[in-house]
This record gives C-alpha cells, sequence and structure tokens, in this order.
C-alpha cells in the first residue's frame, strides 16, 4: 500500500503511473497564464492540508490547475518537502462547458477538439510546482481503476470532476476506495445556485453518505466527509 514514501514521492508516482517518464520532461511552457479561481483558494484546502498534512494529494477534475495550484502553496507553505499532488482529467470537459460560450473560449476548441490541457501545463510550470503536480491524463473512473491496481492511496481526495448525477456518484463511489482511514474527501459545488446544474452534486452526495453511514460535512460551497 502507498503510505508514506521517504523516497521523492512524486518520482515514485512517476514511475508507477507514467512507467518513469515524467510528463513535464523537455515541456516548452507557452505564454497563456490563466487560472480559473472558481473556489480554488477556499480556506478548506488550507485547513485540510494543515491538519492532515498529506504528501500526496488527488484531485479528480482539475481543469486549468487553479485549486491544485493553490494546494501546491498550502503544502509548500506547510514545510512538506516531499510531496505530490496528482491531478486526474481528461481535459477534454464536461457538456457544460461546452455549451455555455463563456466557459467554451476557455476549452479553446481546435478542430472539435479541447486543447486546454496545454492552458493547464503552462499555469502549474509558470507557478513553479512542476515538482509536486502530475497530470494523470483519463477518465476519472478508469484512472481510479489505475491507481488502485498500482496500490496508490491518498489521505486527501478532491472530487470536482462531472458534476452529472449518477457521473458524481460514480466518482465517489470510486475514489472512497482510495481515500486512506482518517482521510477527508472534499466534493466541490455542493451548491443549489446556477439555476440547478449542481443538483447532481447534492443528490450524489447526499446519498452516498446515507447510505455508508457517513456524516456529510458542508463548508462554504463544497461538502466533505471523513473516513472513519
Amino acid at each position: 500500500m502507498f503510505l508514506i514514501m521517504k523516497n521523492n514521492i512524486c518520482d515514485t508516482v512517476v514511475r508507477l503511473l507514467h512507467n518513469g517518464e515524467n510528463p513535464w520532461t523537455g515541456y516548452k511552457v507557452g505564454t497563456t497564464n490563466f487560472h480559473n479561481s472558481w473556489g480554488s483558494t477556499e480556506p478548506c484546502f488550507e485547513h485540510f492540508i494543515k491538519e492532515l498534512r498529506p504528501q500526496l494529494v488527488i484531485e479528480v477534475g482539475s481543469f486549468l490547475g487553479g485549486s491544485a495550484i493553490h494546494m501546491a502553496d498550502m503544502l509548500e507553505e506547510s514545510g512538506l518537502e516531499n510531496r505530490c499532488i496528482i491531478c486526474v482529467d481528461t481535459w477534454l470537459a464536461e457538456e457544460v462547458l461546452w455549451s455555455r460560450p463563456d466557459e467554451r473560449k476557455l476549452l479553446k476548441i481546435e478542430h472539435g477538439s479541447p486543447t486546454f490541457y496545454y492552458t493547464f501545463l503552462n499555469n502549474v510550470e509558470f507557478s513553479g510546482h512542476s515538482d509536486t503536480i502530475i497530470p494523470l491524463r483519463m477518465p476519472s473512473l478508469s484512472a481510479g481503476r489505475y491507481l488502485k491496481m498500482k496500490g496508490i492511496r491518498a489521505p486527501f481526495i478532491y472530487i470536482d470532476g462531472s458534476h452529472i448525477q449518477g457521473d458524481v456518484w460514480a466518482d465517489l463511489n470510486m475514489y472512497w476506495d482510495l481515500l486512506l482511514p482518517g482521510g477527508v474527501m472534499l466534493i466541490d459545488d455542493f451548491s443549489n445556485e446556477e439555476n440547478g446544474i449542481f443538483d447532481g452534486v447534492i443528490k450524489d452526495a447526499t446519498t452516498f453518505a446515507a447510505m455508508n453511514d457517513l456524516k456529510l460535512e458542508v463548508w462554504n460551497k463544497k461538502a466533505f466527509i471523513r473516513k472513519p
């Protein structure tokens, strides 16, 4: 089981997930330097990182890198020299972002395919955290099975992938198995604002907690569950 590593944890993650080929090797950063602030710097991140002091964080849904970069800042400020954040995303976006003109622009669609993965890479590189943040460009469920296969578990997991009912349920179930006992799962967009587009998050998170006899707590527009 992947718990606390004495060796460089990101090197271990790269070896396990990328066959030792670091995604950052030879990457030439572009000029784009924009990352969203959609709840990416909420106080809950700092609180849980200070409480848990996680060497490893798994983020499901990274978009432009805002929350991953903020968590990397918090890990650094907490004095955790041996640290790593695995960012799971397809970087293809869900239908909500495709259907909204302002958000669609952020996807940088070329020849029918989003290219904002490179915005994410640029933002991470500009932030100075490419030594901490390791992308895993896979669908969330495939990535979860892959992480489980490799024996990777984490004490802090942030769920911010698809917001559609059923998709959220699948992510919660998959990544709950990857959360270490005593760890925290943080769930984004637990909010009835935005004309109901986050209703799936609320319904699935509430049902998941109830069916597993877990306490679901709310912090601003995020929810969290502690694993016994």
